[in-house]
């Protein structure tokens, strides 16, 4: 092999493994889509700099480099940040607005273990 085959050759299995590790920013979203909590325990920074730093990656795939299946690879991983990133801060609003008026919580049955511990209140009457 030349050395511009390894160098090819390393780009795609560098690209490919990101493209494998935006696989693994879904057990991240999944779990902060179900938060309860408001998201509190998210570093929302850091997903942010992933995020960015991961689009500065497209970026320098598409203009320095001029590989599409790394600015592929590095947009998978910028989605992902980013979605988890705009998930916390729309959980963190929600919450913020939910706890401003809680005698519209508690009628609308927010938090969910509300209406859990409402219908089996109904259901042992």
């Amino acid at each position: 092999m030349t050395e511009a085959d390894i160098a090819l050759t390393i780009a795609y299995l560098f690209a490919g493994s990101k493209a494998v590790c935006s696989l693994f920013y879904l057990p991240q979203i999944y779990a902060v889509w179900r938060t309860t909590t408001g998201a509190k325990d998210m570093a929302l920074s850091t997903w942010l700099f992933f995020a960015l730093s991961n689009v500065l990656g497209v970026a320098y795939a598409l203009w320095v480099q001029g590989g599409a299946s790394l600015a592929l690879s590095f947009g998978l991983c910028a989605c992902g940040a980013g979605s988890v990133a705009g998930i916390t801060v729309l959980r963190r609003w929600q919450a913020r607005h939910r706890n401003a008026n809680p005698a519209a919580e508690m009628q609308a049955g927010w938090p969910p273990q509300n209406r859990i511990s409402n219908a089996s209140k109904g259901l042992a009457e």
